[in-house]
């Protein structure tokens, strides 16, 4: 899925404020393509670390920037049968 060369789970307090500064300063950022969704794959958790709720956590984590930043009403998640 294309970007806009940003990585918003590293720092999306940032990505946030970047956002509002470019839209004050009369900056155009490219209009979201609608056909676009967010979509998780490849989140692991150590098997040392599992039965914590370390995954579950990360997730809402990702619902929320999905949600309150971006602005979507929905994620896709990618799944792995064997898993």
């Amino acid at each position: 899925q294309p970007t806009d060369a940003k990585i918003p789970l590293s720092q999306p307090w940032l990505d946030s404020i970047e956002r509002k500064a470019a839209k004050a300063l009369g900056i155009k950022t490219p209009p979201r393509d609608e056909k676009l969704q967010p979509y998780l794959s490849n989140l692991c958790v150590a098997e040392s670390a599992r039965g914590r709720r370390i995954g579950k956590a990360l997730v809402r984590c990702v619902e929320m920037i999905a949600s309150d930043t971006w602005g979507y009403d929905k994620i896709y998640l990618h799944v792995d049968l064997e898993n």
